[in-house]
């Protein structure tokens, strides 16, 4: 196994398109707000300080930046497979 950490940063009214990870995903909230939902929970507004957890291959469903003004930034670790080849697996429109 090998782990990534990575940090993401969501300008102000910025989200990811829906996806998965190879790995479970440790997250931690650095700076701003998180709308945060995977699948099977509800949609959660995650604050500087706050962790999140996502089950490996769960649809992550919402990332996103509720702020028109100021930016998030969180910290995700993933542990995943050597030969995982990408850490975040875009979701058809199909597969929703």
């Amino acid at each position: 196994a090998r782990v990534s950490t990575v940090e993401v940063t969501f300008d102000p009214g910025d989200s990811s398109l829906p996806h998965r990870h190879p790995g479970p995903v440790f997250g931690y909230v650095i700076e701003g707000d998180l709308q945060f939902k995977v699948e099977g929970q509800e949609l959660r507004t995650l604050k500087a300080g706050d962790t999140f957890y996502e089950p490996r291959m769960v649809l992550h469903e919402v990332a996103r930046n509720p702020s028109e003004t100021k930016r998030t930034r969180i910290l995700a670790t993933i542990v995943h497979s050597r030969d995982a080849k990408n850490l975040a697996i875009p979701v058809s429109t199909n597969e929703k």
